[in-house]
């Protein structure tokens, strides 16, 4: 009688479970998912082009470091930009044109072209 030479035989793991698990996971996570629709704002770019501007009908609107926004030269919060941006439209300046300071962060800028779109500005265009 041997007893240190007992062999060991190794089992194999069956794989059939394992892709029905795998398969049960992807549906799950699947169905678990949401998949949202993102909005887009389109963006004019400035091109080279030789037509005139009518100055009246443009606003210029600030953006700076933690969302310090000015329209056309009066500092508003942005809880406020909305509605001073439709006064502007109602006096005649209807495309707005967006500056953005040295010290401006994206988030700054995707929340105040977020309240812009809000508004009734028929144009957006953005200058750094």
């Amino acid at each position: 009688m041997r007893l240190g030479d007992v062999s060991t035989q190794r089992r194999r793991i069956p794989l059939t479970p394992l892709i029905d698990i795998v398969f049960l996971l992807l549906v799950f996570f699947m169905l678990a998912s949401t998949f949202l629709k993102f909005d887009v704002v389109t963006l004019a770019r400035a091109g080279a082009g030789s037509g005139q501007v009518d100055r009246s009908k443009i606003m210029l609107i600030h953006v700076s470091r933690d969302s310090e926004i000015a329209v056309n030269g009066a500092t508003t919060s942005k809880d406020q930009l909305v509605e001073t941006v439709n006064r502007a439209v109602d006096a005649g300046q209807v495309h707005a044109i967006v500056v953005l300071r040295s010290d401006t962060r994206v988030a700054d800028l995707v929340q105040t072209l977020d309240l812009i779109r809000r508004s009734r500005a028929a144009t957006v265009r953005i200058v750094d």
